[in-house]
């Protein structure tokens, strides 16, 4: 609320008064843009969600006294967190380190990863004399957070005077703002996930492929596009995918079936939230962005549905 304030109030130019005049003499552009950031972790969300972090979009449901950081609400709303997948929030806050002899200290990022460890190949050999056990390939499998080669995600909006004049409550706008954002925010975390397993050329899905990566049946969800591949209503009231589970998303147009806790979407800490007066009547555009990373330790657990 006090940012748009601040950013309704700005002032397009600023008075220039040289040293010895006692009146400007001249009016230089200044900046009308306001900022901040938003914490996923840290910042809370309005009573415009209920308890399991769902937007209330009854007109009269009443507002809750509970409060939800943002993070909640993301992971509510991204069609991939309700299939399993992982969301991890990542504080950018660099650690002091000690180094040489001298006592300097340097502040350095900690790397992260996602890892997951499937089952070793245990073989059948000799107890007689132990010999011949085969060397498999590693249980473990990681994928690093990289921010240098994360996706950067951004929205704009404008809002007229008489749209913000139409709200009583101000403090209502902003926090239909804010919702607005987070809903998008978990859309976004969708589409960058979607987007790095459509570059990974995924197999056609088949139930002897699912058995063959080891996956149990009860594991696996399909995420239904806006094509509708494969997707139908049983008599039950259940959406599916080739017989497996599913939900919609407006994110991608094919569908895609697999093992979502086998993967990730890391996110920055700080949402990025920008409010600038654009004209003389009032008028403000709000613009944020994040950061974020699709992670794929195992890619060979997902396939699209033909």
């Amino acid at each position: 609320m006090q940012l748009m304030d601040e950013a309704a109030d700005a002032s397009g130019v600023r008075a220039h008064t040289p040293a010895g005049f006692h009146e400007p003499t001249a009016y230089l552009p200044a900046n009308t843009i306001r900022s901040t950031f938003a914490s996923l972790k840290g910042d809370s969300l309005p009573g415009l969600f209920d308890k399991n972090g769902r937007l209330r979009r009854t007109p009269q449901a009443a507002t809750s006294s509970e409060q939800f950081n943002l993070e909640v609400a993301v992971l509510a709303n991204s069609r991939i967190a309700r299939a399993g997948a992982g969301f991890v929030i990542v504080k950018l806050a660099p650690e002091p380190s000690a180094v040489g002899l001298t006592g300097d200290v340097v502040m350095e990022q900690t790397p992260g990863f996602l890892r997951h460890a499937d089952a070793a190949a245990w073989s059948t050999i000799d107890v007689d004399t132990l010999a011949g056990v085969p060397v498999s390939a590693s249980p473990i499998t990681s994928a690093a957070i990289d921010w240098p080669t994360s996706t950067a995600k951004a929205v704009r909006f404008e809002i007229t005077r008489p749209q913000r004049m139409s709200y009583i409550d101000q403090q209502k706008l902003c926090e239909l703002i804010l919702s607005g954002l987070t809903l998008g925010l978990a859309r976004a975390a969708d589409e960058v996930m979607f987007t790095a397993l459509a570059a990974e050329d995924l197999d056609p899905f088949t139930l002897a492929a699912a058995a063959a990566a080891d996956l149990s049946f009860d594991e696996l969800r399909a995420i239904v596009g806006t094509a509708a591949t494969g997707a139908a209503v049983g008599a039950d009231g259940v959406l599916r995918a080739a017989g497996v589970s599913a939900d919609l998303t407006a994110d991608m147009s094919g569908t895609i079936v697999g093992s979502w806790s086998r993967a990730a979407v890391a996110v920055r800490d700080d949402v990025n939230i920008f409010v600038e007066r654009t004209g003389l009547r009032g008028e403000m555009a709000i613009t944020a962005w994040a950061s974020m990373q699709a992670l794929l330790p195992v890619p060979g657990k997902f396939w699209i549905v033909e």
